[in-house]
């Protein structure tokens, strides 16, 4: 009888175990893409943190009181060819960045610079 109680824990277990919950970002108009209300919030979940582009680490800061400045100072954005931006390219190719590099991301830094990355 143990057989049939283990399985049907493994059962229970497997239905409601290792359950993470998968923030979703927030569908935005890629018409007009705002950097403090669109980029900020992706920078910091993603990029923002100890040892990655915070304050004092790896260039560019993507800080909010920084990213913006810094993204130019360190010639991150292209507006002549928005698809050679820096910025794009890291975030369209992954590399150390994958986890946090979708579709939806890319296509919104790509619209930010298209639309003349404004400091909105």
């Amino acid at each position: 009888m143990i057989i049939p109680v283990v399985v049907i824990g493994f059962m229970i277990g497997m239905t409601t175990g290792c359950d993470y919950d998968h923030p979703v970002p927030e569908q935005i108009s890629l018409d007009s893409v705002s950097f403090s209300a669109n980029l900020i919030p992706y920078f910091n979940a993603s990029c923002n943190m100890a040892g990655c582009h915070d304050a004092g680490g790896i260039p560019p800061d993507l800080t909010p009181e920084n990213a913006y400045q810094d993204l130019f100072a360190k010639n991150q954005v292209n507006l002549a060819i928005p698809e050679n931006s820096k910025l794009y390219r890291k975030v369209a190719t992954g590399g150390s960045m994958e986890p946090y590099s979708k579709p939806a991301e890319t296509a919104m830094v790509l619209a930010w610079i298209k639309q003349g990355a404004k400091n909105n």
